[in-house]
């Protein structure tokens, strides 16, 4: 089932946009979550026009049951700046149509070094951005996570390792200045500006 399809005629309303009506009536949601949103169409995530038609489509679904949507995007290719509401793959109208955007970054080179993280280790760090938001006050600092591996606790003797999930738990980053007395920084702007 898709939320959209593709018919000789263009973009039609697929056979998930109305099952996902029912249940969201039917169980009573207030959000839904469409995760990743390219698995639930058969559109082109390329051509404004085609993702339009999507978000149009959620759009009135959210305004006619009340809901919040929440669509995950995969990112695109080549570097990314944390915050930047372009990062998602596809046609900008998706960008367009939202209200909140939110990036995930995984940690950087630099962002290591200054927090005391070893390289190996940064790919388990990921920092959430707001990007875009029209209806909220943009915060000024990222939310930090770090991926945790949690034990499913199915080991067997036939199988001894079990299995193991991915999480993330909130990280706080170490503060840059944290347990230097105000003397202590003073006198190093002071050595600094005498060179």
């Amino acid at each position: 089932m898709k939320l959209a399809t593709m018919s000789p005629d263009g973009p039609q309303k697929g056979k998930l946009a109305t099952v996902l009506r029912h249940l969201i009536q039917t169980l009573n949601l207030d959000v839904i979550g469409i995760d990743p949103t390219i698995k639930a169409h058969q559109l082109n995530e390329n051509l404004n026009k085609e993702m339009d038609f999507v978000c149009d489509l959620l759009t009135e679904m959210a305004i006619e049951l009340n809901i919040a949507v929440d669509l995950s995007m995969h990112a695109r290719k080549g570097p990314r700046e944390p915050g930047d509401s372009d990062a998602g793959r596809g046609a900008s109208s998706v960008r367009d149509g939202g209200r909140l955007i939110q990036t995930l970054t995984s940690m950087s080179e630099e962002e290591a070094k200054a927090f005391g993280i070893k390289s190996d280790d940064r790919c388990g760090y990921v920092r959430l951005d707001r990007g875009k938001v029209n209806i909220v006050r943009k915060a000024g600092t990222a939310d930090w996570f770090r991926l945790v591996d949690v034990p499913l606790g199915n080991t067997t003797e036939m199988y001894p390792n079990g299995d193991h999930v991915q999480t993330v738990e909130v990280w706080e980053p170490p503060e840059t200045w944290a347990g230097l007395s105000y003397a202590a920084l003073n006198a190093a702007l002071d050595e600094i500006e005498r060179g």
